[in-house]
């Protein structure tokens, strides 16, 4: 598809924007491999029907999950033992007698 015809299945996202600001100033973008048009589509609407607040908060929930890994602090234990019961390493039962005990 061209940039312009991707751009306008998902306007909430700039990509026209993204993709020339990230591109060299002599490169003209013609053509986009746009696989799965219709998903782009729906996860813009997604987008634009969500509150700036739960956006914020998912980005703000996407950092604390990438960097709890690198902290060893009691503050991330909580965070930890979840994450681990849900993977299945603990026992959900488990996670949650620690939490209580704070």
């Amino acid at each position: 598809m061209s940039l312009n015809e991707t751009a306008a299945l998902a306007p909430a996202f700039g990509l026209d924007y993204v993709v020339t600001k990230l591109s060299p100033p002599s490169y003209t973008p013609d053509r986009l491999m746009t696989s799965f048009p219709d998903l782009i589509r729906n996860i813009s609407n997604v987008v634009m029907n969500t509150s700036q607040e739960t956006l914020q908060t998912y980005f703000m929930w996407g950092i604390v999950d990438s960097y709890t890994s690198t902290v060893r602090a009691a503050e991330i234990e909580p965070y930890r033992n979840w994450y681990n019961a849900l993977s299945g390493r603990v026992s959900p039962w488990k996670a949650l007698e620690f939490h209580r005990r704070g």
